[in-house]
């Protein structure tokens, strides 16, 4: 973050990012520090099963020595029946945790989300709200990826913001992260930042104004 501010021609509008990132980190690792109190004071008191609603994946009990994958495989398969009980429409939104109680085979494993972003989308909201979804973020993401491949830019901001929303993509369709709060806002701030038009950020204010008149 600390390149980012030095090397951008902008360093009013660097620096207030590279504060918008502090923040959403400290508040990211605030939130995870109460949960893993409360998670530690509750199963000290023998009350685990009572933070299911607040933990996406407190009902796994995995064998010893079994990895994640297994439990992950199992979530993506559930929601992959769930697509194809409703292809079109969906079990709606932020279903799935319930959705998968109905269809569960294996009382080992228990997750309110498919681990898949994109498949989680396609379960809730059918084949066509999970297909605009997958739009709009390639919209967001890939014409900025062809202008940097293009110009061969040594634009380390913009390859910052870039790197970053392509990991968190790829990411999310393996893990649960977009059912925080902390993660969804960091996305969409990374897509509206890459979606920005840097003509308005190099031209003086009022310039528009002053051509009008």
């Amino acid at each position: 973050l600390f390149l980012i501010w030095r090397q951008s021609e902008s360093k009013v509008f660097a620096k207030n990012i590279t504060l918008t990132f502090f923040l959403l980190i400290s508040a990211g690792l605030l939130a995870y520090g109460i949960y893993s109190l409360k998670t530690a004071n509750l199963a000290g008191d023998g009350l685990r099963l009572s933070i299911t609603p607040t933990s996406p994946y407190a009902g796994e009990r995995p064998e010893e020595g079994e990895t994640g994958v297994a439990s992950r495989l199992e979530y993506m398969k559930a929601a992959l029946q769930l697509i194809s009980e409703r292809p079109l429409a969906g079990a709606g939104l932020g279903s799935f945790g319930q959705e998968y109680l109905r269809i569960q085979t294996d009382p080992r494993f228990y997750s309110a989300d498919p681990h898949n972003l994109y498949l989680r989308m396609a379960a809730e909201l059918g084949l066509i709200g999970g297909l605009l979804f997958i739009i709009f973020i390639a919209a967001a993401v890939i014409p900025r990826g062809l202008v940097l491949l293009k110009k061969g830019s040594d634009d380390l901001f913009t390859g910052a913001l870039f790197s970053g929303a392509v990991g968190l993509l790829l990411h999310y369709g393996l893990d649960i992260d977009f059912t925080f709060p902390a993660h969804i806002i960091l996305l969409f701030n990374l897509l509206a930042l890459l979606t920005r038009d840097e003509k308005l950020e190099k031209e003086p204010a009022g310039a528009n104004l002053k051509t009008n008149t």
